[in-house]
Formats: structure tokens, C-alpha cells, sequence
């Protein structure tokens, strides 16, 4: 499962575009987010936590979106290794399923963790 930020629906499509290029060059330790820290041993007694109640939003312009998803470790990997050709092409395909350059969108990522408690 990718963990990728949700906004509108057609950019949802280009940004799973993006992480799905991307996805291949992300770290090892990465598999821990996008297993919802379940593979993790939790010695605790575990408090469930209703999935998607908690999310990290920004009100961010396209220009900005792009910046921060070219800052991506799997991205500067993938650029490194294979060029900005394929960078490009989603970042433009990204602007242009914008409504607008100046218009803010709310984008929100997932948040995960795990609670629990000592008796």
C-alpha cells in the first residue's frame, strides 16, 4: 500500500502516478509507514485507533506541491538515476489537473501510529 496524499480527484490519479513512479526508490525503512507500523513487534496493550482519523493537511498552490514532491528522497534517487525526463512529465501532468496556479488546494496525508498501555 502506497502512502499517498489525497486532494481532489483528478489530481488523487496524477499524485498516485507520482508515488507509483517513485515508489521503487524509496527507502527500505519506508515499507514501516506504509505498513501502518504493524510489522512492528508492540510489547503494549494496544489501544485501536479508527483508520483516517488523523491526517496532516497543508493549503498549498501547485507550485508548492511540486517542490515538496521533488524533494522526496525516492524522488532525488529516481532523478539520479534515470534522468528528470520522467520527473517532468508528472509534475506538468500534476499543474495541469490544477484548476488554477494561484488557487490553493488542501492536500492531506495519512497519519499512522500505534498507542498502547502498561498495566
Amino acid at each position: 500500500m502506497l502512502d499517498i496524499p489525497q486532494a481532489s480527484e483528478s489530481l488523487n490519479k496524477c499524485l498516485h502516478n507520482f508515488y507509483t513512479l517513485v515508489a521503487p526508490f524509496r527507502p527500505p525503512e519506508r515499507q514501516l509507514i506504509d505498513a501502518q507500523y504493524q510489522t512492528l513487534p508492540f510489547p503494549f496493550d494496544e489501544i485501536v485507533i479508527p483508520e483516517g482519523k488523523f491526517s496532516m493537511t497543508h493549503d498549498w498552490n501547485a507550485e508548492q506541491l511540486i517542490r515538496y514532491l521533488c524533494t522526496l528522497s525516492s524522488t532525488q534517487k529516481l532523478v539520479k538515476e534515470k534522468g528528470r525526463e520522467e520527473i517532468n512529465n508528472l509534475t506538468t501532468e500534476i499543474a495541469e489537473n490544477w484548476i488554477t496556479t494561484a488557487k490553493t488546494m488542501t492536500i492531506n496525508w495519512p497519519l499512522y501510529f500505534r498507542v498502547g498501555r502498561t498495566d
